[in-house]
């Protein structure tokens, strides 16, 4: 597993449990907030394009580290991505939840697992409604709400916040695993 490149908002631990989680395998970072512009969706979406088994990581300016994965190839943008294996994930959820959690998408649901938006929208992502990030007038904006996933009855669980209240992103990452 080489995780030269795993870094702060995704720690060697937490690659472990989501290995765990998938039966795969870390690989690489293919997109890092911290160091790849995110202002507009064009560079987030050349990097995910056409690519499967990914994790996408999100550490909130509360600390909180949450993300979704998808398994299936990201083979259209504005369609949802079916998949019946996409998941949730909290990986630290500042005492709300007893340690790293998964959240499966319901077996309804899996026609909207993950959405990757065009070039030039605001919206860079969104899994079902659980998870959207988008910018709008250079200023990011985001929220969860828990619709699509099974999350078993618990409240919160992603960013400690429920849609209309929006979490701030402080940064993210996308991993692939094989």
């Amino acid at each position: 597993m080489p995780f030269a490149d795993v870094n702060e908002i995704f720690s060697y631990d937490e690659a472990l449990q989501i290995e765990t989680w998938t039966g795969l395998h870390y690989d690489t970072i293919i997109f890092d907030s911290d160091i790849d512009s995110w202002k507009t969706n064009q560079l987030f979406g050349q990097r995910v394009f056409t690519k499967k088994n990914l994790a996408v990581i999100t550490e909130d300016t509360n600390g909180n580290r949450f993300g979704g994965f998808v398994s299936s190839p990201i083979a259209k943008r504005n369609f949802y991505t079916e998949d019946p294996g996409a998941f949730m994930f909290s990986l630290r959820s500042n005492g709300r939840l007893e340690g790293m959690c998964r959240f499966p998408i319901f077996e309804g649901e899996k026609g909207r697992a993950f959405e990757l938006y065009d070039d030039g929208q605001d919206y860079l992502f969104a899994f079902g409604n659980e998870m959207s990030i988008w910018v709008e007038d250079k200023k990011t904006m985001a929220w969860c709400d828990q619709h699509w996933y099974n999350y078993g009855g618990r409240l919160n669980c992603l960013s400690g916040s429920h849609f209309p209240t929006r979490f701030t992103p402080k940064n993210f990452v996308v991993a692939q695993f094989v």
